[in-house]
């Protein structure tokens, strides 16, 4: 090829790519061409740009005129469709018409080739596929030369001949990579369309969300003091959008005089850069002078060229509910539902408290823990609501026979706890406990009848007995149990009182040989969906069948194992005898239903706690979603970060995750909606109080709720009555267990359960 016709063409690859450029320009507006009149107009600028290049030729010799007809009608029919390129090829197959000359037929035949080819390749490769990419812009455009070639020989055989020997070398070297760049411009093109359509749907996908989330947009700028909100914004605080317009003075005024002088503080040490977020809760008044809890976040966008602050853009949410909610719960996780006394949580917290100051103060911390004298006759007699009763009134006194300043806490069932903090000398404390146990020796009236309830109470003091919480109280119970041998008085701790600990300790021996003599056990209790009263899983429960105690309660040797540790071997146990028992009941052609495993917290806090699972599964060939684990709130509350990362493993395996106890541990629904659970587990001690107890009845209520609105499943536990099941089916849990339907079984009884297609349909038809 001569000098002259290389130079024509650069020239005309240029030109090509230079009208690329003026195309994607002219049709920057007309991104989509989903419209009939947006495709004929993208097929007359195609038709344009091909008839600027075909009247732009270059030449190879004298009487051999080439341009880039077919690399651009190619191009057309790969990406743009048929009705933008049957303009184009028409278009330009015209001004071929009336160009004229020897070669008319062949240029003709060049076009519409060149563009029935785009249109195949197009149809051949699908949409699905994605982009062009550049190997294959390279073989199409190889492929549509080849073709373009071999139409030559519409000519004379000599002619076609003496124009392939001068042609068919720079075209095919040329023509090829000309179709790879222009494809790969166009390929630009497109992802910067799909860029701008996925910006477009992520705006309106977040305007909807805060919408739906109740959260406004505020724009802040800073030098002028105006701020502009959006319209869920006035709407959050009972304004009409466009109605509302504030400046940063009127906001200041607009915060709860008890948050202002923090809400300014925290919002200065962001604006000074001393702290790396803003984010911050607080009241605002509405328009009717009501306050409602705003959590409120930020990020500066601009600053000067001194650095200093010009705009910030934020949100503003309503979390008034959530603080509501949060506040009931939290007072329900250190208060006792019953006696509305402190629960173990907050009586711990206020020991550590009390003895952290009577170390500074050198003086003494006592702690008084009470049980009842058969207190388990009288509830079994008179029955629960008699028993419970007993219960109020037992705590009122307990309250009325000590300071304001001193805890009085309910550890469960009959057992008391009163807390005295700062006392002078021990000496002090002896009036204090003699004066409760005769307070509660006076007569009680349960219903119209006098019943007379005594008491024995156990001492523990700091710092003679123990320096933290735990021994303290373990301490008293010690003592406690002293004074029940005795009856109805009072004792002091002391190191001699082993009586109760040298059984602790048989039992410790005895539950270490218990698993190698086969004596633990597991029993099933059924599961059930409300909707439909079908079993939709079980959960798994240890027992204890002692060669000579007999039956061993797990409230007896549980804790006991947790203590020494044998909790583990013994979890691991529970794990492989579940999975081992699901496979057994598939491999007798049961239905394939969960089931749930307690988990303890050390089991809980074990390094390779998925991988031991991901074993125990694979070993049995028992499926991941047949297995659940249920996690007490505690657990989980002892190092938020560190038991999602845990509970995200174990979801990874395909396990289900409980929360167990739900509402009687101390959480906050903050953590609540970054766990991975699936279901929460209502505590019985709810339950037991519905219908009848209002209070127990809102907090129930309110667990359903917050499962239903996190998508989780609900389970009540402890279900005894109709009128509790009536109760659960009203407020839309999902399920329950308790005694109303079955008891735990063994695996056996439960297996027949299955056979038999036992369920919950007779208890609501014996409600109608």
């Amino acid at each position: 090829m001569s000098k002259t016709a290389f130079e024509g063409l650069m020239h005309s690859a240029a030109l090509l790519i230079a009208a690329a450029f003026v195309y994607d320009l002219l049709t920057i507006r007309y991104q989509d061409r989903e419209s009939l009149s947006e495709k004929i107009l993208t097929g007359f600028l195609l038709g344009v740009l091909g008839m600027i290049v075909m009247l732009s030729p270059w030449h190879y010799v004298p009487g051999i005129i080439f341009d880039t007809r077919s690399v651009i009608l190619g191009i057309a029919g790969l990406y743009f469709g048929a009705i933008p390129t049957t303009v184009a090829m028409l278009m330009t197959a015209t001004l071929r018409f009336f160009q004229g000359g020897a070669a008319t037929a062949p240029g003709i035949a060049v076009i519409f080739a060149s563009g029935l080819l785009g249109m195949a390749w197009s149809r051949f490769r699908g949409r699905d596929r994605g982009l062009v990419s550049g190997p294959e812009l390279y073989l199409f455009g190889l492929l549509v030369h080849v073709v373009m070639l071999a139409l030559m020989f519409i000519l004379p055989r000599e002619t076609a001949f003496q124009v392939l020997r001068v042609i068919t070398l720079p075209v095919l070297a040329i023509y090829p990579l000309a179709t790879t760049v222009l494809g790969l411009l166009i390929n630009i093109r497109q992802r910067r369309e799909q860029t701008s359509r996925e910006l477009k749907e992520s705006e309106e996908r977040l305007r909807l969300a805060l919408a739906a989330a109740h959260t406004g947009i505020y724009d802040f700028n800073i030098s002028t003091g105006a701020i502009t909100v959006s319209d869920e914004y006035a709407r959050m605080l009972e304004y009409e959008p466009g109605e509302y317009r504030t400046n940063f003075d009127d906001w200041v005024t607009q915060l709860h005089p008890d948050d202002r002088d923090q809400a300014l503080a925290v919002y200065g040490e962001y604006i000074r850069g001393q702290r790396q977020d803003y984010s911050q809760e607080f009241r605002m008044r509405t328009r009717s002078g009501q306050w409602k809890w705003i959590h409120s976040a930020g990020e500066l966008l601009e600053r000067d060229s001194l650095g200093q602050p010009l705009r910030m853009l934020g949100i503003h949410k309503d979390i008034s509910e959530q603080k509501k909610n949060a506040a009931r719960l939290e007072y329900l996780a250190t208060h006792d539902v019953l006696t509305g006394l402190a629960n173990r949580v907050l009586l711990r917290d206020r020991l550590e408290q009390s003895i952290h100051f009577a170390h500074r103060s050198q003086r003494i911390v006592a702690v008084l823990l009470i049980d009842l004298d058969r207190f388990k006759l009288i509830n079994d007699s008179l029955g629960h609501n008699m028993g419970d009763e007993l219960l109020k009134q037992v705590a009122r006194r307990l309250c009325e026979s000590v300071r304001e300043a001193d805890t009085v806490a309910r550890l469960g069932g009959d057992e008391f706890v009163i807390l005295l903090a700062e006392v002078a000398e021990e000496k002090d404390v002896q009036p204090v406990a003699e004066k409760i146990l005769s307070r509660l020796a006076q007569p009680c009236d349960l219903g119209g009848r006098e019943i007379t309830i005594t008491g024995s109470l156990g001492i523990g003091v700091y710092p003679r007995d123990g320096t933290d919480s735990e021994n303290l109280i373990r301490h008293a119970d010690i003592a406690m149990y002293r004074a029940k041998e005795e009856g109805n008085c009072c004792r002091f701790y002391s190191p001699a009182m082993g009586l109760r600990s040298r059984e602790t300790m048989e039992l410790e021996a005895d539950l270490r040989r218990a698993l190698e003599r086969r004596e633990l056990l597991l029993y099933y209790q059924p599961k059930v969906e409300l909707a439909t009263g079908r079993i939709v899983g079980s959960e798994a429960l240890l027992r204890w069948l002692h060669p000579t105690r007999g039956m061993i309660a797990p409230g007896r040797f549980i804790p006991l194992a947790e203590e020494t540790g044998m909790i583990l071997p013994i979890g691991d146990w529970v794990l492989t005898e579940v999975c081992r028992q699901i496979a057994a009941w598939q491999r007798e052609g049961l239905e394939a239903l969960p089931v749930a495993v307690n988990l303890s917290a050390r089991q809980f806090r074990k390094a390779d706690l998925a991988a031991a699972v991901r074993r125990v599964l694979g070993e049995a060939g028992v499926e991941p979603d047949l297995l659940e684990l249920e996690l007490t709130e505690s657990m989980i509350m002892h190092d938020p970060p560190i038991a999602a990362a845990i509970m995200q493993q174990l979801k990874t395996l395909g396990i289900r995750l409980a929360l167990d106890d739900f509402g009687t541990g101390y959480s906050s629904l903050n953590y609540l909606r970054r766990f991975p659970v699936d279901c929460l587990k209502i505590d019985g001690s709810f339950i037991h109080d519905v219908p009848g107890d209002q209070s127990a009845a809102a907090v129930a209520a309110s667990i359903v709720a917050i499962a239903n609105s996190l998508g989780l499943t609900s389970i009540a536990e402890g279900v005894e009555t109709r009128e509790q099941l009536d109760f659960l089916i009203n407020c839309g849990c999902g399920g329950f267990q308790g005694y109303l339907f079955s008891p735990p079984v063994p695996a056996e009884e439960f297996a027949v359960m299955l056979r038999s297609g036992s369920s919950g349909k007779r208890l609501f038809s014996e409600g109608g």
